[in-house]
């Protein structure tokens, strides 16, 4: 009986300070909408400027005391979208840019980030307008991930959280390096691509 009525007791007190642990837990969760966030794309080559954009869904930020303190977000390559490109058009280079040459979708159906480090943007390099965070995090792509870090402006209003941050990525540091080698001429697909990320979450 005395065994038993230790273990309640020992059981209660866990479940206590488990109760307090939460209570005393300021952190919030972000939730993000999908209807309007997204990653805008550009690519390019010698004669043509390809635009496009990538969905954002299944986004959990987490904030404390006003400071995004981690979280993740994935990229679904099944929402790519190409909105401009030269003949034979947008049809043509999104089929293209799913297959194994690019995003491989049928291995690779997502993209995705989590966040690692924020810290206070310093303003030393060209950012977007009014960027006041720097965000690290990993990056993965078509089953690589890397360590990316870009300038952000990050905004609070009400109960809603706003991410957006323009920036590049270096596509052959994830293995996608179709027709990167300048050995292909007019043909080259530069290895740079240009993002331009916008995240809006709620409570």
């Amino acid at each position: 009986m005395i065994k038993r009525a230790m273990s309640v007791a020992l059981c209660m007190a866990v479940i206590a300070t488990s109760c307090n642990k939460d209570k005393d837990d300021d952190t919030t969760t972000y939730q993000v909408n999908e209807d309007n966030s997204v990653a805008e794309w550009t690519g390019r080559s010698t004669p043509t400027t390809n635009k496009g954009f990538i969905g954002v869904s299944k986004t959990a930020i987490k904030v404390r005391n006003g400071n995004i303190v981690g979280g993740s977000f994935i990229m679904p390559v099944s929402s790519l979208q190409v909105t401009s490109a030269p003949p034979p058009g947008p049809p043509v280079l999104l089929n293209h840019l799913k297959t194994a040459d690019f995003f491989n979708l049928v291995l690779h159906p997502n993209a995705g980030f989590e966040f690692k480090k924020i810290e206070t943007f310093t303003g030393n390099e060209p950012a977007l307008p009014g960027s006041n965070f720097r965000i690290t995090g990993d990056f993965t792509l078509i089953g690589s991930t890397r360590e990316i870090s870009f300038p952000a402006k990050v905004t609070f209003a009400g109960d809603s959280l706003h991410v957006e941050s323009t920036f590049k990525i270096d596509r052959t540091k994830w293995g996608m390096t179709y027709h990167a080698d300048p050995i292909h001429g007019n043909d080259q697909i530069f290895p740079e691509v240009d993002i331009h990320l916008k995240l809006h979450a709620g409570k």
